[in-house]
């Protein structure tokens, strides 16, 4: 055989390398669903749930791989470098896919181009929180205060949160003024919430629902296109006239650039079966977030840059700069 007739047929079984490969898929061998943060966590706990589902429909093992730190940046940024044979994936959130490469130096991916965005899953709304003990009473007696007495409000959230920015952005919107006081975490800022240390916090709902459930903590208005089941008596921002005052944490499944088209597809038909199914819808709601059905790849990319231009908007005109 000579050096053209080689030439043609390595070219030719190059060719056809990706569709038998994309036929095998999943069950050529573990596919890995890596999670960027520690087990236990929202992200996780949805993850280990559409692994299940995905493994019962597909027929392959679907495994959660937990690659926590840096904000999230190391585990996406491990999938963005990660084979595109479907074997790599990851469930990734709205920190680590539209925040982290404006507030971050050096994010070693583009949140667009560097992944196949397939399917968004589910999301959660963000909340404005006080104390039981607060004498507001609703987010309009909120802002009456602060803007009564302009910088005497501080509000506390995880720096670089979407509680965080949600807060930025409603002193945008409605406007009005609350100094931020910036935590590690959810959690000590909720501490001094309730301690009287902060006045307001700004937080996923879903994160602190039984605290308000409890009569712990008050919920004044939801950053959602509608009231959650979870409390139904909040009312949503565009109830009180704030239209554009919508945030969400959200958690969406996505794999290296160029996945083959095929495994795009099984993987987004079997996705949108998981998502209408009764007993997971309930199960995700159980978590405080609802599921997101109809987000195919299309969309779902739209969708990411769309987040990624509204909250590096915020970062950029608040000047959040990370620790």
């Amino acid at each position: 055989m000579n050096r053209r007739k080689i030439i043609a047929v390595a070219a030719t079984l190059c060719a056809l390398a990706g569709p038998v490969a994309a036929q095998d898929w999943p069950t050529a061998r573990p596919v890995r669903v890596v999670v960027a943060y520690p087990a236990g966590g929202p992200t996780d706990l949805v993850a280990r749930l559409l692994c299940n589902e995905l493994q019962a429909q597909l027929g392959g093992n679907f495994i959660v791989d937990n690659r926590a730190g840096a904000g999230g940046t190391i585990g996406t940024g491990h999938v963005a470098k990660a084979p595109a044979d479907g074997y790599t994936l990851i469930l990734t959130s709205t920190v680590a896919q539209s925040i982290n490469t404006t507030l971050l130096p050096n994010v070693p991916y583009d949140p667009v181009k560097d992944f196949t965005h397939v399917s968004l899953v589910s999301q959660g709304p963000v909340a404005i929180l006080v104390s039981a003990n607060s004498p507001w009473t609703s987010f309009n007696d909120l802002v009456a205060a602060a803007r009564a007495n302009p910088k005497s409000i501080s509000y506390g959230s995880a720096l670089g949160s979407v509680g965080h920015l949600t807060g930025e952005l409603a002193k945008r919107k409605v406007p009005f003024q609350m100094q931020h006081v910036p935590y590690k975490g959810g959690a000590p800022a909720l501490a001094d919430l309730v301690g009287g240390q902060i006045q307001v916090m700004t937080d996923v709902l879903a994160t602190h629902a039984e605290m308000i459930k409890g009569n712990r903590v008050r919920a004044l208005a939801l950053a959602a296109g509608e009231r959650s089941d979870l409390i139904p008596e909040v009312p949503t921002f565009a109830e009180l006239g704030y239209k554009d005052l919508v945030a969400y944490s959200w958690f969406g499944v996505s794999g290296p650039a160029q996945l083959p088209q095929p495994i795009v597809d099984r993987l987004d038909a079997a996705i949108q079966k998981v998502l209408v199914k009764t007993e997971f819808r309930q199960k995700v709601k159980q978590l405080g977030m609802d599921v997101t059905p109809g987000y195919g790849p299309h969309r779902y990319t739209g969708f990411v840059a769309e987040e990624v231009q509204k909250w590096g908007a915020v970062i950029r005109g608040a000047n959040i700069k990370p620790e």
